[in-house]
């Protein structure tokens, strides 16, 4: 389950997801790639067992995602001048990254931000990351808090995504906290902040505006151009299957006028604060549910409407042909043409932004 407006399930989508394991020697990286796996000899011949730093595995988990691929890196491994190169490539194609430190070597948490996240930084490597931490104590003798050892450099690298703990006393229970590592990895890389949000000026990004006011404008059906309760409902019921109680909406409203009282007219969502209500999402961490409310309206990783959306191939035809509206289209537009109609410039433009560019 997972939170829209309200609560519901995602949409999810099939990708193949790269997730690279870097970290400093003795942090256990490969054995968190292991522990993922009951098995980790892959039936397919070609790939060999794990080792070494290029090695494959193929790691089938629950979400819609399919598969992935984790690579061992260690500090070791890029310091040598023939594996450099390989490594630098390696993580620059990930498409999300596993950060490991040892919980009782904290010398290994610094030099998290110390080297890695400067090397990353430099490569530009602008993906998700996830940083988990494993201790050889038993946790009944364990005092160190993973969160509070782990804010300072969650507060520092706007990077990181989440800092998991993944030891545990039974080793029934490290199997499946390994394999949450990797899911939450695989999350983070399906709903990546990057293409939405501006870290350095606090802001969405232009094409992420204009997605959102593409779905705002579709579901705000009343003249006056604001989003009711039926409005906001109709997008969390589409989204999440659910619909958005009352009672939830209007504690969403009520949030939004606190933040931005110009977004609120009425009791309902002008689209400034719609947009509120989807930075503070973003705030909340709740990317993935505004991920899934833009690829449920159409979007692609990019922010631009998939090929499926404007089906170009359904307009091809002869020379000696032609092409009419269907009475369906035709009532369509009559609708649109009366809701904008004596509404003025502005209304009249926004009439033409339903299908922005893509």
């Amino acid at each position: 389950m997972m939170s829209g407006f309200g609560l519901g399930e995602s949409h999810g989508s099939t990708k193949l997801v790269r997730i690279v394991v870097v970290g400093e020697t003795r942090t256990r990286k490969s054995s968190l790639i292991m522990a993922a796996v009951p098995d980790h000899n892959h039936p397919d011949p070609r790939i060999p067992p794990l080792n070494s730093y290029n090695n494959v595995l193929w790691v089938g988990l629950y979400l819609n995602i399919m598969v992935f691929f984790s690579i061992d890196v260690s500090v070791n491994n890029i310091c040598r001048p023939e594996d450099k190169g390989d490594i630098i490539r390696e993580v620059k194609e990930a498409d999300a990254i596993v950060l490991t430190f040892a919980m009782d070597r904290l010398e290994t948490l610094d030099r998290l931000s110390e080297y890695w996240l400067l090397l990353f930084r430099h490569l530009k490597v602008r993906v998700p990351i996830v940083v988990a931490g494993y201790s050889v104590i038993q946790k009944e003798h364990n005092t160190i808090d993973t969160e509070e050892i782990t804010t300072p450099i969650r507060q520092q690298c706007r990077e990181i995504e989440i800092c998991i703990e993944w030891s545990a006393p039974r080793l029934s229970d490290i199997s499946w906290l390994a394999q949450a590592v990797f899911v939450q990895a695989q999350i983070a890389a399906m709903n990546h902040i990057g293409p939405v949000y501006d870290q350095v000026t606090n802001s969405l990004k232009p094409r992420c505006v204009a997605a959102l006011e593409h779905i705002f404008e579709l579901n705000a059906c009343d003249n006056d151009y604001i989003l009711s309760d039926d409005g906001l409902n109709h997008i969390n019921a589409r989204c999440f299957s659910i619909p958005l109680m009352p009672s939830r909406c209007r504690a969403l409203i009520k949030s939004v006028q606190e933040l931005c009282p110009e977004g609120v007219k009425e009791n309902r969502l002008t689209v400034d604060g719609f947009l509120v209500l989807i930075t503070k999402l973003i705030m909340d961490r709740k990317l993935r549910t505004l991920w899934t409310m833009l690829r449920t309206f159409g979007y692609n990783n990019d922010i631009r409407l998939v090929d499926e959306m404007i089906p170009y191939s359904s307009f091809k035809r002869i020379l000696d042909q032609s092409v009419e509206l269907t009475n369906e289209a035709i009532g369509s537009l009559r609708r649109v043409y009366h809701r904008f109609n004596n509404l003025g410039p502005q209304m009249m433009e926004s009439l033409f932004e339903t299908a922005p560019e893509r």
